[in-house]
């Protein structure tokens, strides 16, 4: 089976992370917890559940497919979407991220935070802007989280991303061994 990794997210058309427009890769997963984290979506190396409230209107369709009872019950949307509530949806501590909410959710306020994804399949979707990168200079950013915490697979990701004629850039604390570095460095134009 080929090697997968959690992503939250692919983001198209950035222009902050790299020269051009970008498309910017965030790897799930990281060693340090800074207080700032501009994704702490991506802080965490598995899977996560996030409940949207703005979109949420709290219907009861996810406490009902719940087997844990592990979400919270209804009350009124413009209640728990107030600035000051302190209403939450999941009770983390019955949570066996099952994803039965999710599935049940017809307003998309549940979502699984990390999709597994092969090298190639990320690779494709960067590729679908190709043109723009032609025409600005960008190419693609391989971001987090933190990369080097997915060393080999960022490696395969960065080499096989040149192969097919991409432009690199690696967004990195540099938490990670001097090997490991030099190894993504071997594909990397630029480091953020």
């Amino acid at each position: 089976m080929e090697e997968q990794v959690l992503v939250t997210n692919i983001q198209r058309f950035a222009v902050n992370d790299g020269p051009g427009f970008r498309t910017n890769v965030f790897l799930k997963g990281c060693p340090l917890r800074c207080t700032w984290c501009h994704n702490p979506e991506t802080i965490a190396a598995y899977p996560e559940l996030y409940w949207k409230k703005r979109l949420c209107v709290q219907c009861g369709a996810c406490m009902e497919a719940c087997p844990r009872d592990a979400i919270n019950a209804p009350i009124p949307p413009e209640e728990s979407q107030r600035e000051e509530s302190t209403y939450f949806k999941i009770v983390r501590e019955r949570c066996d991220l099952c994803m039965r909410c999710v599935e049940a959710c017809r307003h998309d306020a549940l979502e699984i935070v990390g999709k597994p994804m092969t090298v190639e399949e990320i690779l494709d979707e960067v590729e679908r802007d190709t043109p723009f990168y032609s025409n600005s200079g960008g190419g693609m950013t391989l971001s987090g989280g933190e990369p080097a915490l997915h060393a080999r697979f960022a490696s395969d990701l960065l080499e096989q991303a040149r192969k097919r004629g991409l432009h690199n850039c690696l967004d990195t604390c540099g938490h990670c061994s001097w090997e490991v570095l030099q190894r993504l460095l071997e594909n990397t134009d630029i480091v953020l």
